[in-house]
């Protein structure tokens, strides 16, 4: 699922920054857009965009040559809300069984959303470049990270995927200690963010500081 997260999260990326361009300046409709999106939209899995949005992507994408500012505009917003909704229902078909009650969500502010992404941005540099991470936890790592910025893209995301983040680099900390410190600060920061914009753990106080990295695990001669 790791390819498809990020083909989902440029997806995104390149239907809000269309709209972001189109709003700024009516005038400037740049259709190579909309072939990036049929190639990426092609190589992910059907059923984390939904047929509606392939259709009325495929509508824009036939009919190009005639298609108006505020019809393209309107094409756009409603891939765009049409995307956010479809994997709101995926994500909590995931996590709860289908059961909303159960899920906390998370909304943040557009300049929070901003800095999450840019926590992002730093954490998948950091995991790609890391030397000591074996190509194992650097996939969990970056599987976990493409399914956090798809979630903090999301007008609502589900909080268990952030903190799931924290669970996934707490195990990497077991394994090579210190090392992960800058990592483990990152997710740390983007789960307080998250946190402080959810509507069930807003009005709680926060948690007690995090404790501190275990070491890294040895191997044991007498388990063999």
């Amino acid at each position: 699922m790791q390819v498809s997260n990020e083909f989902v999260v440029e997806i995104q990326r390149l239907l809000k920054g269309m709209i972001c361009t189109l709003e700024g300046n009516p005038s400037s409709i740049e259709y190579s857009t909309i072939d990036r999106l049929n190639l990426l939209v092609e190589a992910t899995e059907r059923n984390l965009l939904g047929d509606r949005f392939i259709a009325i992507l495929a509508d824009a994408s036939r009919s190009r040559s005639q298609i108006t500012h505020s019809e393209l505009m309107a094409r756009l917003k409603s891939m765009d809300a049409l995307l956010e909704t479809q994997l709101f229902i995926e994500s909590v078909k995931f996590r709860s069984g289908g059961n909303v009650d159960t899920v906390a969500f998370f909304s943040p502010s557009n300049e929070d959303r901003k800095k999450m992404l840019k926590l992002c941005s730093e954490l998948r540099s950091l995991i790609n470049e890391s030397d000591y991470l074996t190509p194992e936890y650097r996939n969990l790592l970056l599987k976990r990270l493409g399914a956090m910025e798809i979630q903090i893209n999301s007008e609502k995301g589900t909080l268990d995927t952030i903190l799931g983040g924290i669970n996934d680099v707490g195990e990497c900390a077991g394994k090579f200690g210190d090392d992960t410190k800058p990592l483990f600060d990152r997710f740390r920061e983007l789960f307080r963010i998250s946190r402080k914009s959810s509507e069930q753990y807003s009005q709680l106080p926060p948690p007690d500081e995090v404790k501190q990295l275990p070491p890294p695990s040895e191997d044991k001669s007498d388990d063999s």
